[in-house]
């Protein structure tokens, strides 16, 4: 089977059967993706939702191998930028869906989270693909760990392979779907406490405040996590696995246990 120009989400995560579940039939108004790379995953919204326009957002300018067309645009900001994912918010309108898909970076999740789903259409839906980096034993969690907080006892828990607290993307998802799950119509002070432990002051992060209003706008939370192996490798498309050291033939891990995470939230 060839799997050139097709979406990693869908030979190697496996997201998109899971998407489907929830997506709308029809999309007509704006999809904003975050992270276009190859172009992959612009063809196939432009192929799945095709009344909708379509927004790539990304941290290079347009490349020639990205689809063209009435119905697609792009925007060079750096997710890194808190003035760059604001005044790119402001200045759409209200997407019906936005998928975030780029640099996978937890604070920059968290940035994009948090203006995102604010400037989200009522009923719409915000998709965190690769979540999973916000998981401790994540080498970009602890690489951003290193680069923020810088605090000794952090890597001493690190050692004894401790969890550490602190907010993520990723701890606020869990933890609201559980809350829902619970039926709780509403954060107390102590899920507050919690879920702000280690609050950034940079405002990637969300205050207490700022994390009552949000669950306060969630209709729902689905969360995935890929329990089998992939279709096909990501690096070079093979299907030859060696199954008994889970990797590629080309030595591409195949089931680390740190990979192919998402999470869809819903706006109320």
């Amino acid at each position: 089977m060839n799997f050139e120009g097709q979406s990693d989400k869908a030979f190697w995560h496996g997201y998109i059967d899971f998407y489907e579940n929830y997506f709308p039939k029809s999309i007509e108004g704006l999809i904003v993706e975050f992270g276009v790379f190859m172009g992959d995953s612009i063809r196939w919204l432009l192929e799945r939702f095709p009344s909708a326009n379509i927004i790539g957002a990304d941290i290079v300018g347009q490349m020639e191998q990205w689809p063209t067309g009435e119905r697609v645009a792009y925007r060079k900001l750096d997710q890194g930028s808190e003035y760059d994912v604001s005044a790119f918010f402001n200045g759409i309108g209200a997407p019906e869906l936005i998928i975030e898909d780029g640099s996978h970076v937890p604070s920059h999740q968290m940035r994009c989270f948090k203006h995102g789903f604010a400037a989200l259409k009522p009923g719409g839906m915000y998709i965190i693909e690769d979540i999973n980096t916000s998981l401790p034993q994540h080498r970009m969690f602890k690489k951003s760990l290193w680069k923020h907080q810088r605090l000794e006892k952090i890597f001493r828990k690190f050692q004894k392979k401790e969890i550490v607290p602190t907010q993520t993307s990723l701890t606020i998802v869990l933890a609201f779907e559980h809350l829902l799950r619970l039926g709780r119509d509403k954060l107390n002070g102590a899920d507050l406490e919690m879920l702000c432990k280690m609050h950034d002051s940079t405002g990637a992060y969300f205050s207490k405040d700022e994390l009552a209003a949000l669950y306060g706008q969630i209709g729902a939370i689905h969360v995935y996590r890929r329990a089998t192996l992939p279709k096909a490798c990501h690096r070079c498309k093979s299907t030859e696995f060696d199954y008994n050291a889970y990797r590629c033939r080309c030595g591409v891990e195949i089931y680390d246990l740190c990979d192919s995470m998402t999470a869809i939230v819903t706006k109320r």
